[in-house]
């Protein structure tokens, strides 16, 4: 108990408050050391459906881009930094 004229310490911001600090930092650090996800939106293909070769494909994210692979796989998903090539 305080005694008279003491004003009990309050702090600004509760501990509690910040614990989604880390998991927002961790989620910046991966974002920038892994890439961000990107979508496969659009694709050029040729051959089977089973095998398909993939000549263009375009992913929409971020950062959105076209690539046309050198060996002719697109992942339905990638995790792509800007100016890093697949």
């Amino acid at each position: 108990m305080s005694g008279p004229g003491k004003v009990p310490f309050v702090a600004p911001i509760r501990l509690s408050k910040l614990a989604w600090l880390p998991i927002a930092l961790g989620a910046v650090w991966a974002g920038h050391h892994y890439g961000t996800p990107h979508l496969r939106i659009f694709y050029v293909w040729s051959g089977s459906r089973a095998h398909p070769v993939y000549h263009e494909c375009q992913y929409w994210g971020l950062h959105p881009f076209k690539v046309r692979p050198r060996h002719g796989k697109c992942p339905l998903i990638v995790l792509a930094r800007p100016g890093k090539e697949l």
